[in-house]
């Protein structure tokens, strides 16, 4: 069969309907009343952030059947997106506005890379989390949404007045 010069063989693509994702966990005792008032922050506005983020997983997951996900109890001190041979890295910095402020690094597996240990230590946490909270991860994972994701009335109430996080 002939060649053309100009044809390149495509690259397959990726398949972004497999994966995991630890997500926060409202009851982790880093979200707690005693911790938020010492911040002079407010727990409600800390729920309603973690319900918003698992609504919208919850939506992105849905019908993906090789998605897999997780609460975890962690202190919040990296954000880690994790693909299969690179991750996006950042930490939490600043006490506000961290996504606007904090760097965010781009690691590739390799020689003398960071990419190792911080996928250690993502697959370590799966590990110990991935067990926890079976309900919640179908509830995120399948079916209509749920309303015990949805913030309250009282918790949407004067929402713009209060600080965030």
């Amino acid at each position: 069969m002939p060649t053309n010069a100009n044809s390149r063989r495509k690259k397959p693509k990726k398949d972004f309907d497999r994966g995991s994702a630890l997500i926060d966990d409202e009851t982790s005792p880093y979200l707690s009343e005693e911790r938020a008032q010492r911040l002079g922050k407010r727990r409600s506005k800390w729920v309603r952030d973690v319900r918003y983020v698992q609504e919208h997983i919850r939506e992105l997951c849905c019908g993906r059947e090789n998605i897999r996900l997780a609460a975890h109890r962690e202190p919040f001190l990296w954000r880690l997106f994790v693909f299969d041979e690179e991750m996006f890295v950042s930490g939490y910095l600043h006490p506000t506005r961290n996504d606007e402020h904090a760097p965010v690094f781009k690691l590739r597996a390799g020689n003398n890379s960071l990419y190792a240990p911080f996928r250690a230590y993502y697959d370590h946490l799966w590990r110990l989390y991935a067990g926890d909270l079976r309900q919640t991860v179908v509830a995120l994972q399948d079916g209509p949404p749920n309303p015990a994701l949805k913030p309250t009335p009282a918790e949407t109430a004067g929402a713009a007045e209060r600080p965030s996080r």
